[in-house]
Parts: structure tokens; sequence; C-alpha cells
């Protein structure tokens, strides 16, 4: 690219990438024929049509970084190669569809999985208030032969802590939320 044409595109094309070219196909047979040339004289007789250079179709392809998706790069790209009739073919748009649908993914699993969590820590929570006033009698005789209020709450945290190892995820909360409630109901013995 020469520094006139440089100049000229220096407000169209977008630094962004380490390397821009730009060059008509009649450029790039010219290359060809020059090296075909080249490699003649080099060669003389031994140059063959295996060695020969010949022009075919290239594809150009453009990596862009986090920092082009805020500046359209995509857009500008598109734009240039529109209207100098050059055949452009993008994947930004499968790619914003396929971070669109990923995103909706975690989200809908992550909202799931805290909704599951917390409707499991909710009913552990009621299923140990309801077990232990189901058992309020026998832990008050407890009470009154001498065993102490922390010795009964471990032996009920002990039974909480085999229970909450069913959802691993939610047990830290599980244990503090049942050892609570634990708490308060055994104080009113």
């Amino acid at each position: 690219m020469t520094d006139e044409i440089k100049d000229e595109l220096r407000d169209i094309i977008p630094d962004f990438g380490y390397y821009t070219a730009f060059a008509s196909s009649e450029l790039g047979k010219q290359a060809c024929d020059k090296q075909n040339e080249l490699m003649q004289e080099v060669l003389g007789d031994d140059y063959t049509d295996e060695l020969k250079c010949e022009y075919t179709y290239n594809q150009i392809t453009m990596t862009y970084n986090l920092s082009a998706s805020y500046s359209a790069t995509d857009n500008i790209v598109s734009a240039y190669f529109s209207a100098n009739n050059v055949i452009y073919q993008s994947a930004a748009s499968e790619k914003e569809e396929y971070r669109t649908n990923a995103l909706n993914a975690i989200l809908q699993y992550g909202i799931t999985m805290i909704a599951a969590m917390i409707i499991n820590i909710l009913i552990y929570a009621i299923l140990t208030r309801n077990r232990l006033e189901l058992r309020k009698k026998k832990l008050q005789l407890l009470a009154r032969l001498g065993t102490t209020k922390s010795q009964i709450r471990r032996v009920c945290m002990l039974e909480i802590l085999r229970e909450s190892l069913w959802c691993i995820f939610t047990a830290p909360l599980q244990l503090l939320v049942q050892y609570v409630i634990c708490r308060r109901n055994i104080r009113k013995l």
C-alpha cells in the first residue's frame, strides 16, 4: 500500500488490527508475474510449471478484540467493503446470537438453582422446627434428668448435619438456619 493510498484511507480503515492490507486482483496478478519472471531468471531450465506462481482468490480474516465491539469495527469494515463492491461476510451477528443465548441460559439456570436452594433451605427449616415440636416432651424429660442444653443441641445438630449433606451446595446455609431454629426451640425448654 503506497503512502498516498494509506493517507487517503486513514479515516476509513480502523486501526485496531496489527496488519491492514488492501490490494486489487490486478495487483496480485502483477506480483505473481514478477515472481515468475524472477524464478525463470534464477532457475533457468530447472523452472517448471509446478513452480509457477498463480493468482488465486484469497480471503481476508479479521480478528477483533473486546474494545472493537464498543467501537463498531464490524460496521465500519462492512461499510467500507460495501462501498468498494467487495464481498464481505461477517460472523458478528452469529457471535452476538450465541453470546445472547449463553447469557440467557446462564441466567435461567442460575435463577433456577438459587430458587431450588432457597426452597430446600426453607423445607429443611420447617422440618427441623416440626421435628423439635414433636420431640418437645422427650427433650424436656432429658433436660429434667440433667442433660445440659448444649448437649441436647449437639445431638440435634448431628442429625441436622446428616440431613444437610443431601444437598452439599446448601449445607452451610442449612446448618446455620437449622442451628438458629434448634437453639431458639431448645432455649424454651
